[in-house]
């Protein structure tokens, strides 16, 4: 009787048998845990290996962004509803990551009138459409578009100006797009096109 087990191996094969299977079997779970820490040469353990955690992605200049605006004529006539488009061009030697928003919300627009002074706006409606903040990327030197419902261009009234002077307007056109990463949104490039009204 081997103490401990309640094994008989007087002569008995079977009785070996089982015992060298209950030794195996005790071996290989007290051989696990120490295969997590293998000793060097000189028979000391192996320091525990330390997870790290991924490094967060280096920040973003977004001040690199130009953005693109284009009236889809250059004159309209008083009342004639007014198509624009608009988009991103990154700059710089990096890709940009961004969240898609609404046109409006990417891109402000502040406008001069025929008589120099600022038209002023009315509220921008927040509610005219989708704003899923999606991500998408830009390239270096790539220029991307910004659609609504998959439409490329669509009426300014959506940045609540109504044009309805006859003469020359002066549009300058900033970038607020935003990404998890990018610095410097304050610093954006703007750019300026001009629209004529006419009777």
């Amino acid at each position: 009787m081997v103490r401990g087990t309640g094994l008989d191996v007087g002569g008995n094969r079977m009785h070996d048998k089982t015992l060298a299977v209950l030794v195996l079997s005790l071996a290989c779970l007290t051989g696990s845990a120490a295969a997590q820490q293998l000793p060097r040469i000189d028979g000391t353990p192996q320091p525990a290996a330390v997870e790290t955690s991924p490094s967060p992605p280096p920040p973003q200049d977004a001040s690199a962004l130009m953005p693109i605006f284009q009236f889809q004529h250059r004159r309209y006539a008083v009342g004639e509803p007014i198509f624009v488009r608009v988009g991103l061009k990154n700059t710089s030697s990096h890709r940009i990551d961004l969240y898609y928003d609404l046109p409006w919300h990417d891109c402000a627009m502040s406008v001069v009138g025929p008589d120099g002074r600022a038209v002023v706006p009315g509220l921008v409606d927040i509610s005219a459409g989708p704003s899923s903040l999606r991500p998408y990327s830009i390239e270096p030197g790539a220029t991307h578009i910004i659609t609504w419902y998959q439409q490329e261009w669509y009426p300014l009234e959506h940045w609540s100006y109504n044009l309805s002077v006859p003469g020359r307007y002066r549009v300058v056109v900033r970038s607020r797009a935003r990404g998890e990463n990018t610095t410097n949104v304050d610093q954006e490039g703007s750019t300026t096109v001009t629209l004529t009204i006419v009777p």
